[in-house]
This record gives C-alpha cells, structure tokens and sequence, in this order.
C-alpha cells in the first residue's frame, strides 16, 4: 500500500483545522446565548424584587413628622426610577 502524499496529509488537517473552529464557535455561541439568558433572569428578578420592595414601603404608615414623609416620599420615587430603569435595560437587551 502506498502511503498518502504529503498534499492528502496537508488537505486533512485543513479540514480537520476547519471543523475544529467551526465547533469551537458553536459552543462560543451557545455560552453567549445561556449568559444572556442568565442576565434577562436576573434583570426580570431584579425588577419583581423592588416592585414588592416599594409594595410594602407604600403599604406601611409613616409617623407623622415632615422629614419621615418626606424622606418615604423621595424613597418611593427613587425605587419608582430604579424599576423604569430596570424595564428599560429589560426592553433593549430583548431587542438585541
């Protein structure tokens, strides 16, 4: 039997070389796809704990001295921000 020529040699670690990158970027893409699966979980998580967060912050009295008001008041909209934000970051990372 002859032995292969050192082209048929050349041409199979070319294909070999091929398959191999191919593979390699198949199972890169899959990491990115399960990671950016992770990160909407985590956002939509996110989300649902501040919204119970200013559920129960809205549900609770509040002595009746100014600055306990005041300081609830601007809590309440800070966490109101917080959570457009959140939805925001939310809606662009579905879009991408």
């Amino acid at each position: 039997m002859n032995r292969p020529k050192f082209g048929l040699r050349l041409l199979l670690l070319i294909v070999a070389l091929t398959a191999v990158t191919a593979a390699w970027r198949g199972i890169e893409a899959d990491i990115r796809r399960a990671g950016q699966a992770t990160d909407r979980i985590n956002l939509e998580s996110a989300i649902i704990l501040r919204e119970n967060e200013l559920a129960r912050i809205k549900r609770t009295k509040v002595a009746s001295q100014v600055n306990s008001q005041l300081a609830r008041t601007q809590t309440i909209q800070r966490m109101e921000a917080e959570i457009v934000q959140l939805r925001k970051k939310l809606t662009e990372f579905g879009s991408k």
